[in-house]
């Protein structure tokens, strides 16, 4: 199903089914590096009742990033008419060729999102940058979220926009989430390297609703001496 301008599928595939609520597991398996490309952006822009989206879960080593999308994966708007989604777990899952950049309003418009479980498990991204995460309030699945991404540089300011009033004290208010392994293994091979993996956004120094945060551990472990802030970081979060 590549396309010939390196659209991995076309760009009006579900364009004739506006109802759809469920992607899941719609890809799974379905490619591989022979036949590697991007996803166009607009490829789920006629479906605004999508709820669940584990697209491309299952060893789909074919995805590179869009060369339209200035170097992201993506496009920034990819998701801008998915208002109701409210899982996109397993999305890239084991996707060892998705290289490149997530842009920072890629999950800006999900307001009802609610996991991103294992989304980019195992993927050669290359950055988490600041606000990325920032406007999702309900989002409390991030178990493996970013887990195995040796290249990926991380950010003190994904979850957060003080531009917009969204600070640690209020940005899990509402929730308790899942942080178990999410940024496992994160920046791993730019430390060895020599370079700097980043800071790693202080978790536990946030509030948030209920009972607190579960499933801490191993959130930043393999713990890497070269995230900028790699001192502060408290044991039950390794």
């Amino acid at each position: 199903m590549a396309q010939s301008n390196g659209q991995l599928i076309p760009e009006r595939l579900l364009w004739e089914a506006p109802n759809l609520k469920n992607a899941n597991r719609a890809f799974q398996r379905a490619f591989n590096k022979a036949h590697r490309g991007y996803l166009p952006a607009k490829l789920f822009q006629n479906n605004p009742h999508l709820e669940t989206a584990n697209f491309f879960v299952g060893y789909n080593d074919c995805v590179i990033a869009d060369p339209s999308a200035s170097g992201n994966i993506v496009s920034g708007d990819f998701f801008v008419n998915n208002e109701k989604l409210t899982d996109l777990s397993d999305f890239f899952d084991y996707n060892y060729c998705l290289t490149g950049t997530l842009p920072v309003g890629l999950f800006r418009n999900l307001k009802n999102l609610e996991t991103i479980a294992r989304m980019f498990y195992r993927t050669d991204i290359r950055n988490a940058p600041d606000r990325l995460l920032a406007y999702n309030p309900k989002l409390r699945g991030l178990a493996s979220a970013f887990n195995t991404c040796p290249r990926m540089k991380l950010s003190a300011g994904i979850f957060i926009d003080p531009a917009s009033g969204i600070t640690k004290a209020n940005r899990f208010a509402g929730v308790s989430p899942n942080f178990t392994s999410a940024f496992y293994g994160a920046g791993q091979q730019l430390g060895s390297s020599g370079g700097v993996a980043g800071t790693v956004p202080d978790l536990w120094n946030y509030t948030y609703g209920g009972d607190g945060p579960y499933g801490t551990s191993g959130c930043y472990a393999p713990v890497n001496a070269r995230f900028t802030n790699y001192s502060s970081i408290p044991a039950a979060w390794k």
